[in-house]
């Protein structure tokens, strides 16, 4: 039965990376499961203008991955703080894609409070990665995922990210 779960996911992963031009939530949760298995949950800040219309998407991955997820809605930048803040320590956010969030200010904010947490940022923000994001998923104009795992914050897990692992998962590059 796992195993055709497994198969099932590859597909619909495939699918969604021939034809889809930004980073789709099961390819987010897919990722984070290959890295955190144990990990049930995650949380994501969002923009609350968009949460609706992303809401049917990721309850659909969070299904086929088996995660519970935590939304934070957020209605403008002075909101950041208090939805960061009430995200559980020791756990993963992810970052919405969205320009309340990639300009340079909440980024820096954003990732100082999620290294006072101790939370995993996931983004698919090229600039969160160099940041300091942990994990960070892209998407480039020959719509190819592209896989960056920043462990200069997280110098404990190297040790997981072996040369097979990182090809099993395709991930692109680690920075140490």
């Amino acid at each position: 039965m796992k195993k055709w779960s497994l198969i099932i996911i590859g597909l619909l992963l495939f699918i969604q990376y021939s034809f889809g031009g930004k980073v789709t939530w099961l390819q987010y949760f897919y990722a984070i499961k290959q890295i955190f298995p144990d990990e049930k949950q995650v949380s994501i800040l969002i923009p609350k203008q968009v949460m609706e219309a992303e809401q049917k998407d990721i309850r659909r991955a969070a299904a086929i991955t088996k995660f519970t997820v935590k939304l934070f809605p957020v209605e403008d930048t002075r909101d950041i703080g208090t939805k960061v803040k009430m995200v559980k320590k020791k756990s993963i956010l992810i970052i919405y894609d969205d320009t309340m969030f990639r300009n340079k200010s909440s980024m820096l904010y954003i990732l100082s409070r999620a290294n006072e947490r101790e939370l995993m940022v996931v983004t698919s923000s090229e600039e969160y990665g160099e940041k300091g994001a942990f994990l960070t998923l892209c998407k480039k104009d020959d719509k190819k995922l592209k896989i960056v795992v920043n462990l200069k914050f997280k110098p404990e897990l190297a040790a997981k990210f072996t040369p097979e692992f990182q090809q099993k998962l395709g991930i692109t590059q680690v920075l140490q």
